[in-house]
């Protein structure tokens, strides 16, 4: 059997953003971002995929980017199942990083260069699932590769709610005009945006609901949390403890208190 022909499985990882800034917008109107993206090691979807007379995607999930992924490289016939494990509408990337494994698993049997893939510009998010790192700057369209040398022990909530991505972009739109938007970060002090910076998507987000500070408040009142912050759009939020038995109290304790909450423990290393 030829490899094109074999069913294959491949791991969809979920995504933080340790910071992010809004820096303008391209020709496309699309918002260009600074944001510090790293891969969560323990927490991903499954994707299979194998030789088929069309294209089928099977899936629990009625709206995911899969189909657009093997659309733009003009692939017909696959059949891509999805195992979802990636909480939906969390911020944590996983509609992108299920498009960029479709296009990486596309790459890899049609002979498609990584270059061409991320050229087909789904999304940035996308992208960087595309680069298979596990942290990587972003400065609009510049990437940079991240060694900082740092291990953090987090703790990432999604409540019993959900936030969509366009929405909180939507909202953007219309109260920040592109000539308030400027770079912030400098790449040679990354270490201070990680403990002191913002997520600029958070006040929006917030307007569509809420309760997303009292996730933040949450995370702030247990011991050993240095800081918390809302990761992508949203709805998750992450705190980063000085420990890991620290953050593990802490998921412990949030799980009890609030059981439809999704609770997960990670440590990043970048």
């Amino acid at each position: 059997m030829s490899p094109s022909k074999m069913r294959t499985s491949r791991i969809s990882p979920a995504k933080i953003n340790l910071f992010l800034y809004l820096v303008g917008r391209d020709n496309r109107g699309y918002h260009k971002l600074q944001s510090l993206f790293c891969t969560i090691p323990n927490l991903h979807d499954s994707i299979s995929f194998e030789k088929s007379d069309k294209l089928e995607i099977i899936s629990d999930i009625e709206d995911n980017l899969i189909e657009r992924a093997a659309k733009a490289c003009n692939v017909d016939d696959l059949k891509i199942s999805l195992i979802k494990n990636i909480p939906i509408g969390a911020g944590l990337g996983g509609g992108s990083s299920n498009a960029a494994t479709t296009l990486l698993e596309i790459g890899s049997r049609y002979n498609i260069s990584r270059d061409e893939l991320i050229a087909k510009k789904i999304g940035e998010d996308v992208e960087f699932f595309l680069y298979e790192e596990n942290a990587l700057y972003f400065n609009s369209h510049e990437v940079n590769r991240v060694n900082l040398g740092l291990k953090l022990d987090i703790l990432i909530v999604k409540p019993d709610f959900s936030i969509n991505t366009r929405d909180v972009y939507d909202i953007a739109r219309q109260e920040v005009s592109s000539n308030d938007l400027h770079p912030i970060v400098d790449i040679d002090n990354l270490k201070y945006y990680i403990f002191s910076g913002d997520n600029q998507l958070y006040n929006f987000a917030l307007k569509i609901n809420c309760d997303l500070q009292k996730v933040i408040n949450e995370l702030y009142s247990h011991s050993g949390v240095i800081v918390a912050r809302m990761t992508g759009s949203g709805s998750s939020c992450f705190g980063i403890f000085e420990s890991q038995a620290q953050a593990v109290a802490a998921g412990i304790k949030i799980k009890s208190k609030y059981d439809k909450w999704f609770t997960h423990i990670t440590q990043l290393h970048i």
